[in-house]
């Protein structure tokens, strides 16, 4: 049986770890990092209220018109998503790469809670202010985790479990993030293992939507190890140019090239000026026929 941690011991685990990082213990990495920074970079107390911090109306609007491209192509799959998990009381939040959330499904009957907590259209869910949280750690790894009850930083969030997943632009910088939150959960952690593997496919759907929708005057190359899903599952996307040239790849596409040096080093890497047909071992006709 999980024994749940009271306030007083919660805040005492995150101060203790901060301040003495050799005693991390089992602690998930990720988290530890989290709580250092809150404490060290943000200057922030795990003891005080963290409020949902609200963006007004204006600047949320401003928000939405500067990611309504994705929001367009993302409508569908969050709804499909919000569908899967709406009975097990979570809500969905699609922000931009600052955290605002500029998307919200959610049971009307629970508006309240979701408001108080900032499971809500317009929230900001920086880590900065808000702590270690799904979302804006997410951000901040640049990589997908479930921030569940205590691995929060502020102890007036432990009763949340938020999994986030980042989504990326065919440039590889970060476009949103997708969450699935809810108000109350088991209490191990391995009971979102599947929520993490549903909202990692949701955003690899909508991010390959993204791209697709960029890119949809050019040629898109669409590739696979196995010929009989590539037609389905179209993992690797390569757009290219009139005489062959790469253009844009989507993650899993940038990831491969990357192995096969046709991406210049940096932090987000860019595609070298190869042609298609260097890559594979036929003629680019061939390809495009």
């Amino acid at each position: 049986m999980t024994l749940l941690a009271t306030p007083a011991s919660h805040i005492g685990a995150v101060l203790s770890l901060a301040n003495a990082p050799q005693q991390s213990g089992d602690r998930d990495p990720i988290i530890a990092r989290s709580w250092r920074r809150c404490v060290h970079d943000y200057g922030l107390d795990p003891a005080r209220p963290s409020e949902a911090r609200f963006v007004p109306r204006r600047v949320l609007r401003e928000h939405q018109d500067q990611a309504d491209e994705l929001i367009a192509v993302a409508r569908a799959g969050v709804e499909q998503l919000y569908r899967h998990v709406a009975e097990l009381g979570y809500v969905i939040l699609l922000t931009d790469s600052r955290g605002i959330a500029v998307q919200f499904l959610g049971d009307p009957a629970d508006e309240k809670a979701h408001r108080k907590t900032g499971l809500y259209l317009g929230s900001d869910w920086g880590e900065d202010h808000a702590g270690t949280c799904a979302v804006g750690t997410c951000i901040k790894e640049q990589q997908a985790l479930t921030c569940h009850q205590h691995d929060h930083f502020s102890a007036w969030h432990t009763n949340l479990t938020c999994t986030a997943v980042p989504m990326f632009n065919p440039q590889g910088q970060l476009l949103a993030v997708l969450d699935i939150s809810a108000l109350y959960s088991p209490p191990s952690k391995d009971s979102q293992t599947f929520a993490l593997q549903l909202v990692k496919q949701y955003a690899r759907m909508i991010e390959d939507a993204y791209f697709l929708r960029l890119y949809r005057d050019r040629p898109i190359l669409c590739f696979d190890a196995s010929r009989e899903f590539v037609l389905i599952n179209r993992h690797y996307l390569l757009a290219l140019g009139d005489d062959g040239e790469l253009l844009a790849g989507n993650t899993a596409a940038r990831g491969l090239l990357a192995e096969h040096g046709l991406m210049t080093p940096g932090p987000f890497g860019s595609l070298t000026r190869a042609r298609i047909d260097e890559f594979f071992d036929c003629e680019l006709a061939d390809i495009l026929s």
